[in-house]
């Protein structure tokens, strides 16, 4: 239970029946209609206990809602909720919502799953889609509604092709595994997800890749959406595959010739029609400062996608009096190489995640994933503007967003935690946080800046590609050298993606949103190693930086060739809190399984027992708590106590605190803080106060702004007056640009969020 002060308390009751304002904002310039909305919202401890207490309201009128159970507080009410709407927007548009206390309103849904002998088939009322278990192909079948309920019209039938890859000049798809399954992984009034595993085989049988792919399918809507995953799961870890291609392909109907195509460009979308067989037409991106188009739009210019920064990037339709069926994806620059096209002898309509066509590339060793989320429309108008407005919307989803006296204040789920808002604070210690709150907007804005091109040590790098987006470059080993081998990248030091969280929730600013869901999609595939179950690897982490992604530092730094492949058989370099943040947020399914799997690696260590490097007991326990606030199972919470006990005795029985890795030392003091937080351990509290007092006076000129959190918590106790200036002093060394970007704004930032609610009127109130 989070230890909350009398003022806290009160404003905590008299906040709990307040209605949640919601905010849906259309950032894309796209208009939305319908479009279906998942998100998460915390809720103050004890305002319901059940989804059946809560109204979604749009100008007073309820709004049909699916309201789903993710977290509760001890006392077993619900912390947080994910909310499945539809909304609708005008281009650049706001809409309020309000999430109230009330009875729920019964939803007459039309979304329905029922078996088939093949698998399974999901009607929507628009669509009905036939889903094979064995030989899974993304969609068996897809047919529009007509009238009596009937679906008559047939837009995609029986095929062999689906997810695809290739790779030494072979071809695997995941419609040859015959041992493929399928299940329905949630089921609601609002929406309906399936859960698809197993193998992309060759011919022979041959494995290349486990995938795992989820369809998400919503009430009344014609729009289906995919998150693709495919992992390299081989034990040997220095093993690679080298991807030649990786497709998702559905053909269609739409075979004839003068079939329409329309693809989205940065400015408006265009049109043209196909020819004969052979005919095609496709767009690609080869790089994050070029994009071309071909086939039958051969001599249209193509342009620099990254400087024109358009959401309409990234879709291709095609059409005919029968209807339309149009795909959109994803982040299509930004991971590239990759294409859209459309080929007129199958209908085939294709998403390259690399494609073929390119003739690029990929790498993809032992324990990584790759994850790309597609939105595919099946729809009864052949309509380029509907088209547009159902796929080009996967680049920025609608979501709902509360404000960020909500999130912090109100909610209370971040424990102690306040907007940015001085007013909140006494005059004295105002300069101090404005300062903080602009070095965090510096360092943002730096670090976006070096995701777009860094040089160092002779050597230019962006954060874009396959693997790339979603990180940073962190060093160059051999000056002028591009070999990927050479260039070590950030690897989300300390949780990056959690620290922006934070700052979101905090600000409500967009940038911080859209960096942060970035930053943890990368550390959920790439950071985070992926093996079959029972494997010790499998939920690991990699080494910080990973060179060439997967390998620790160059036995020889003037030698990049000796960086051998590495997975930490620690947790000194695990996170995993960004992991929980997106799903509480996104409702990001592949968030939460990795997270988890993330959690039980770090739980296999049970007591964790070296005192070398503190950062390794804080990263472990600070898991342990997120996966114990998520699911409420206390052996998380147990063996996160055990490490507490463990450091405790160490402390008792040496007075040398620390022997080394003094700058992670703030790391272990925000694990303890937040054990205390949820336990009210006082023990905690005097493990806290030995080890500040002990960096005071023995590394008096090594301070770390990461320490500020646990040295705030001392300062909030009865006795503690002393440890404010010292917390002030210790977030002084506060910086948010760094000669290394993305390291040190993690070292640093740890915690800082939180720690200045101890700088607050109603933290110095309390005593």
């Amino acid at each position: 239970m989070y230890k909350t002060i009398i003022v806290a308390c009160l404003l905590l009751l008299a906040s709990a029946a307040r209605a949640v304002e919601l905010s849906v904002e259309e950032r894309s310039g796209i208009a939305r209609v319908a479009e279906p909305v998942t998100c998460g919202v915390p809720l103050p401890r004890g305002m319901v206990k059940s989804p059946e207490e809560l109204v979604l309201l749009h100008e007073d009128d309820v709004v049909p809602v699916e309201i789903r159970k993710v977290s509760l507080w001890p006392d077993s009410s619900l912390r947080w909720v994910h909310l499945d709407f539809q909304a609708s927007a005008e281009a650049g548009g706001k809409q309020i919502y309000s999430l109230d206390k009330g009875p729920a309103q019964k939803v007459g849904t039309r979304l329905e799953v029922n078996e088939n002998p093949r698998g399974l088939t999901v009607t929507t009322s628009r669509i009905r889609v036939e889903v094979r278990r064995k030989g899974f192909n993304v969609f068996d079948r897809v047919a529009l509604a007509g009238g009596e309920g009937k679906y008559a019209q047939e837009l995609v039938g029986p095929h062999h092709r689906g997810l695809v890859a290739q790779a030494g000049d072979m071809e695997y798809t995941a419609a040859r595994d015959k041992s493929s399954e399928l299940s329905v992984e949630s089921r609601g009034a609002m929406r309906v997800v399936l859960r698809a595993e197993g193998g992309l085989k060759s011919e022979s049988g041959a494995e290349l890749l486990h995938y795992i792919c989820r369809l998400y399918f919503y009430n009344d809507s014609p729009v289906i959406r995919l998150a693709v995953t495919v992992e390299n799961r081989d034990s040997v870890i220095e093993n690679k595959i080298t991807l030649q291609g990786l497709q998702v392909e559905v053909p269609t109907v739409f075979r004839e010739k003068g079939v329409a195509v329309y693809i989205g460009q940065a400015d408006k979308d265009i049109s043209s029609v196909l020819g004969g067989p052979g005919s095609e037409a496709f767009i690609q991106a080869g790089s994050s400062t070029e994009y071309s188009l071909g086939g039958v739009f051969q001599g249209w210019s193509g342009g620099d996608p990254q400087s024109r920064d358009s959401d309409r990037l990234g879709w291709i339709g095609l059409g005919s009096e029968k209807g339309a069926a149009a795909v959109g994806l994803r982040c299509f620059w930004q991971m590239h190489p990759s294409s859209l096209e459309v080929v007129a002898d199958e209908g085939m309509l294709r998403a390259g995640l690399i494609p073929v066509r390119l003739k690029k590339t990929v790498d993809l060793y032992s324990g990584v994933a790759r994850t790309h989320y597609l939105r595919f429309a099946f729809t009864d108008r052949n309509d380029h503007e509907l088209l547009c407005s159902l796929t080009a919307a996967c680049q920025k989803p609608l979501t709902a967003v509360a404000e960020p006296a909500y999130y912090c204040r109100t909610s209370r789920a971040f424990g102690p935690l306040v907007e940015r808002n001085l007013a909140l604070y006494p005059e004295e210690n105002r300069a101090l946080v404005r300062r903080v709150e602009e070095e965090f907007d510096k360092g943002l804005l730096n670090m976006l800046s070096m995701v777009k091109s860094r040089t160092k040590n002779g050597v230019t790098v962006e954060g874009f590609g396959f693997l790339e987006w979603g990180d940073g470059m962190h060093h160059i080993w051999v000056n002028g050298d591009k070999d990927p081998r050479n260039i070590a990248w950030n690897g989300h030091y300390y949780d990056l993606p959690h620290i922006t969280a934070l700052e979101f929730y905090r600000s409500g600013k967009w940038l911080y949103y859209d960096y942060f869901l970035s930053r943890a999609w990368h550390l959920m595939d790439i950071q985070v190693t992926h093996f079959a179950p029972g494997n010790w690897m499998n939920g690991a982490n990699r080494y910080c930086p990973p060179t060439d992604h997967v390998r620790i530092d160059p036995a020889d730094p003037r030698d990049f060739t000796s960086a051998k492949v590495f997975v930490s058989n620690t947790t000194n370099h695990h996170k995993t809190q960004g992991l929980f943040d997106r799903y509480y947020l996104t409702g990001d399914e592949r968030a939460l399984e990795v997270a988890l799997k993330a959690a039980r690696y770090a739980q296999s260590f049970g007591a964790y027992s070296d005192f070398i490097q503190p950062r390794g007991a804080g990263f472990q326990v600070l898991t342990l708590l997120a996966a114990y606030e998520y699911s409420g199972d206390k052996e998380y919470l147990e063996t996160a106590g055990r490490t507490f006990q463990l450091w405790r005795q160490h402390f008792a029985e040496n007075e040398a605190k620390f022997t080394q890795g003094y700058f992670m030392v703030g790391f272990l003091l925000e694990a303890f803080t937040d054990y205390y937080n949820i336990t009210g351990d006082k023990q905690v509290l005097d493990v806290i106060r030995q080890a500040v007092d002990w960096m005071h006076v023995n590394r008096p000129y090594e301070k770390y702004s990461n320490m500020a959190l646990g040295i705030g918590l001392l300062a909030s106790q009865p006795d503690g007056a002393a440890y404010l200036d010292l917390e002030k002093e210790y977030l002084e060394t506060w910086h948010g640009v760094w000669d290394n970007p993305f390291k040190d704004f993690g070292l640093n930032g740890r915690g800082i969020a939180r720690a200045l609610y101890y700088f607050t009127s109603e933290a110095q109130g309390a005593h």
